[in-house]
């Protein structure tokens, strides 16, 4: 039986080395679709690129942590610190969410100016996501819900670690990806007239998926249904370790991403290769 597989590639828009990245595993490899991030320093790149790749499926990845805001900051109140920018993390963010500290309306302010901005680079995305998976979050949901539904926006992101320890690197983390798998089971009871894949293999090496964790996370991953693999493929560059210290091996992601045994074997294991605008179709 066939699967179908969409293998989308994070924050384009953020660098100009991550936009070679998923230029080069889309061209090369087996990237189909990618997120933009419309407030990264890159944008202008990132949308060169999109003009250049045409095939390539473009969603939205909404950001409220690490970058500049497109919002004035004073009509943000605590998403952003005293320096204008967002909070480092989502851990931050959540403390100020559970104090009562951010407000929808804000939320969905600066959602609506990110994907207006994408809009008017000529670019309409076919699915909705969040950098650090911020979207989960209460407050955050119901924005981005909305926002999807008003612009008819058919796909958005509900992500599951399974298995949750696999690669995670800190018992913080894993805590923080259970956090998240439960609070994934009460945004699919809500995700309704929207969609989201059914699976994400090996989500807990996003940044540091090789080609042998791609096959055994699809093979670990419930078959049936629609399933996105998450990647980050970039090229690993000082500057870019300079600006996001995440440990993510970028170079390794897009190796991985575009070696044609991992094609190979994905074709012969019945998996197609889809885009999230195929399957709104």
């Amino acid at each position: 039986m066939s699967v179908a597989l969409v293998v989308n590639a994070d924050d384009l828009g953020l660098h100009a080395d991550v936009n070679r990245g998923i230029e080069r595993a889309h061209r090369e490899g087996i990237v189909t679709s990618a997120s933009f991030s419309v407030v990264g320093e890159a944008f202008d790149d990132g949308v060169a690129t999109c003009y250049r790749c045409p095939e390539l499926d473009i969603g939205l990845h909404l950001t409220l942590v690490e970058e500049h805001p497109l919002s004035p900051p004073e009509s943000l109140g605590r998403l952003v610190g005293p320096d204008g920018r967002f909070l480092d993390d989502h851990s931050a963010l959540l403390g100020h969410i559970l104090t009562g500290r951010v407000t929808r309306a804000a939320v969905r302010n600066e959602f609506e100016a990110q994907f207006a901005r994408l809009v008017n680079a000529g670019i309409r995305p076919s699915h909705v996501d969040a950098h650090q998976h911020i979207h989960l979050l209460p407050v955050i949901w119901p924005a981005i819900v909305g926002l999807a539904i008003e612009h008819g926006i058919l796909w958005v992101r509900v992500p599951r670690f399974h298995p949750v320890a696999e690669g995670a690197p800190s018992r913080k983390v894993l805590l923080l990806r259970s956090g998240l798998n439960v609070l994934q089971r009460v945004r699919r009871i809500s995700l309704s007239p929207l969609r989201s894949p059914d699976s994400m293999p090996a989500l807990g090496h996003s940044g540091h998926l090789t080609t042998d964790r791609i096959l055994r996370g699809l093979s670990a991953s419930r078959r049936g249904g629609i399933m996105e693999l998450v990647a980050h493929p970039g090229v690993t560059s000082e500057s870019l370790l300079e600006r996001y210290r995440w440990g993510y091996d970028w170079s390794g992601e897009t190796e991985a991403l575009t070696d044609p045994e991992l094609r190979t074997s994905i074709e012969r294991e019945g998996y197609l290769l889809r885009t999230f605008a195929d399957l709104a179709a």
